[in-house]
């Protein structure tokens, strides 16, 4: 029972004495302190006793400065000598810094000074704790600074992302088109026209098509929009000619050359249609069709990879010019013409300028009536004026929008092309219309008819 009793009392008393004697050890090494320098000055109490006894004796006052006991006036009677006492005062010791008048702590030591003779009592230093240092801002590198990022239209917006572009200046299309018609409104000096010319052919020649038609977009631009630049007929043929030659290696060819932001390659998924590709990307799927070599609907394959254009596309007619020059938009809004035909306009300058919107009711072998002799043309009528595709105008501003009836198509009079012989809509070649009825989307494509 013995050695029962140590295991339960004795050794747990024990334990419990040690821990208590290294509790008070070590609050008594934190307990504040002067320092030693502080000390070593300080005379014994006794001496202190006698020289306040004497003092007093003296000169019947009390010595304490600041003792609520004394009286104010003989404090100051003190000759000057509290003065110079505490200009004589040596100074403290490095680490430590005491106030002179505090009377808060009871057990702070007391310094004596040698002149006067003066009891002060002084804390203990207050530890200066360090100011905490704000992060630093983090600042995009310059290679960062000034570009726009592109968003992907396959990732989901977050919260985030929204807020950030919330607070982004947003432009409208109107203000996007205006800056465009702006830029293109400045003239372009004849020699300067036969040089960006020569430059892009010779950068077709060198396999830089993305380039060449870049140079090509600016001359037809202002070929479309400015009356002041009238292009010769040997220089728009070979406007014609050559920005149409790069619209067949970068935009109607299966290969993507890397540099243009207007085509992409795409992983066909499982359950894909070439009607959604189209809808996703804004074209008529037949575009897709026709640049991948398709020859049915079927032919599209899970997994395979195929060329997707990002559209719409849009048209603008120059009447002036006798010209349609069919353009996308780039990320910033700027216009990349893709290609350009003749165009023929109706009879009497009756071809109404405005904007449009491709309606629905697009037709290939479409029939037609003529609403002046009422002559009923029926599908595949060699003798259909309008030939082959019929592409309808619906009008979208205040000179358009009470107009009904007009569009673009086709014509079984070429030698009509480049004159006003219709009856107010605008024709094209029958491999120009096809092209063209490939390219406008439904309720996205724009066509605009300029002076």
């Amino acid at each position: 029972w013995r050695s029962r009793l140590r295991r339960r009392w004795l050794w747990p008393a024990a334990t419990v004495a040690v821990a208590v004697v290294l509790i008070v050890l070590t609050r008594r090494t934190d307990s504040p302190s002067a320092p030693a320098a502080t000390l070593q000055q300080a005379p014994p109490l006794s001496s202190i006793v006698d020289q306040r006894q004497q003092q007093k004796d003296d000169r019947g006052a009390p010595l304490l400065r600041g003792d609520s006991r004394g009286d104010g006036k003989a404090n100051r009677k003190a000759d000057g000598r509290a003065t110079d006492a505490t200009a004589a005062k040596p100074p403290s010791p490095p680490g430590a810094t005491f106030r002179a008048d505090s009377r808060k702590s009871v057990h702070a030591p007391a310094s004596i000074s040698p002149t006067a003779g003066t009891i002060r009592r002084t804390d203990p230093p207050r530890p200066v704790l360090p100011r905490p240092v704000p992060p630093a801002k983090r600042v995009a590198p310059a290679s960062v600074r000034g570009f726009t990022r592109v968003p992907d239209s396959t990732r989901k917006p977050t919260a985030a992302s929204t807020t950030v572009s919330s607070k982004a200046p947003q432009r409208s299309r109107a203000d996007i088109e205006k800056e465009q018609r702006r830029a293109e409104s400045t003239d372009l000096a004849p020699t300067d026209v036969s040089n960006l010319l020569k430059r892009a052919r010779g950068l077709l020649d060198d396999g830089n098509p993305v380039e060449a038609r870049s140079l090509l977009s600016r001359v037809l631009g202002r070929d479309l929009d400015s009356s002041k630049l009238r292009l010769n007929p040997s220089e728009s043929e070979a406007l014609q000619f050559l920005l149409n030659k790069t619209a067949d290696r970068l935009l109607f060819s299966p290969s993507v050359v890397p540099g243009d932001i207007l085509v992409a390659r795409y992983r066909v998924a499982s359950g894909d249609m070439l009607s959604v590709l189209g809808n996703r990307n804004k074209v008529p799927y037949a575009l897709i069709k026709r640049i991948n070599g398709f020859r049915r609907d079927t032919d599209l394959r899970a997994d395979s990879r195929i060329k997707v254009v990002r559209g719409p596309f849009h048209a603008v007619i120059g009447k002036a010019a006798y010209r349609l020059g069919v353009y996308a938009l780039d990320p910033t809004g700027r216009r990349i013409y893709v290609c350009s035909y003749p165009v023929g306009l109706g009879a009497d300058d009756s071809t109404p300028t405005g904007r449009w919107l491709v309606a629905r009711g697009k037709k290939e072998n479409p029939d037609w009536r003529n609403p002046v002799t009422n002559k009923y043309y029926r599908a595949n009528d060699p003798e259909n004026p309008i030939g082959e595709h019929w592409i309808p105008l619906r009008g979208t501003d205040r000179n358009t929008r009470p107009l009904d009836g007009y569009g673009i198509h086709g014509t079984i009079e070429p030698k009509s092309i480049g004159s006003q012989s219709s009856m107010g809509c605008v024709r094209l070649l029958p491999p120009h219309v096809e092209l063209i009825y490939d390219m406008l989307a439904v309720g996205h494509s724009t066509v605009e008819i300029r002076p």
